[in-house]
């Protein structure tokens, strides 16, 4: 048995797929964004506040001082834009596009209304493995139910780079399964695959090194047959 430690760089893309509110893949014409827009990605576990258990005796001892696991509530994604597609704003916050004469996507507006939900796959770099088969090692993050996404912080129009965040956290029993991609090289047959072990109802976030070569970013959406 070989283990794959990781040793991780940069941010070479990121994935975006439209989910509807049960957080099942929405295949479309416009369900998926393949972009290198973004400056970083930031996940923040969230834990509840364990249980204590205390019982004091009538002289004031602590007879019972224990204290439960803190369950994992979700991870926390904070996503830097800066190449702004459009296109990946309405995927991930709702927001509608706005087209000119010629039918071509030119902005998008803020309004009012129900959130959407989306899953979030990431491409590092990763040092120091040797190449497989020919491709070179990747690092795949997966976030297969994000939900309740918010722009935090200013958007500021400036004498300066103009970027904004947008944040999100995950959901459990999440459908995505195996994933409707192929994100990894099957050792056996050399083919594309997609994951082998589907994701389970308590998690959320998966990472694995993969030798399958990420997706192409394009400005604008991604065909999901």
């Amino acid at each position: 048995m070989t283990v794959y430690c990781q040793k991780s760089y940069k941010l070479r893309v990121s994935r975006v797929t439209r989910l509807d509110v049960c957080g099942a893949v929405v295949h479309g014409l416009t369900s998926t964004v393949v972009t290198k827009g973004l400056v970083d990605v930031t996940l923040t576990p969230t834990y509840e506040s364990p249980t204590a258990y205390l019982m004091r005796n009538a002289n004031d001892d602590l007879e019972i001082n224990e204290e439960g696991q803190p369950p994992l509530k979700w991870y926390r994604a904070s996503m830097q834009l800066i190449n702004v597609d459009p296109y990946l704003i309405n995927l991930t916050l709702g927001y509608a596009l706005q087209l000119d004469e010629a039918g071509n996507v030119i902005g998008w507006t803020a309004s009012e209304g129900p959130s959407p939900c989306f899953a979030y796959e990431g491409w590092q770099l990763l040092s120091g493995l040797p190449c497989s088969g020919g491709s070179p090692w990747f690092g795949y993050r997966l976030l297969p139910w994000m939900l309740n996404p918010q722009i935090t912080g200013d958007i500021k129009m400036e004498n300066n780079v103009v970027t904004f965040t947008i944040e999100a956290h995950t959901h459990n029993n999440s459908p995505w399964g195996t994933g409707p991609y192929n994100v990894r090289n099957n050792p056996n047959t050399g083919l594309p695959a997609p994951l082998l072990t589907p994701v389970g109802s308590l998690d959320h976030f998966t990472s694995l090194a993969v030798n399958l070569a990420p997706p192409t970013p394009v400005c604008g959406p991604v065909n999901l047959p």
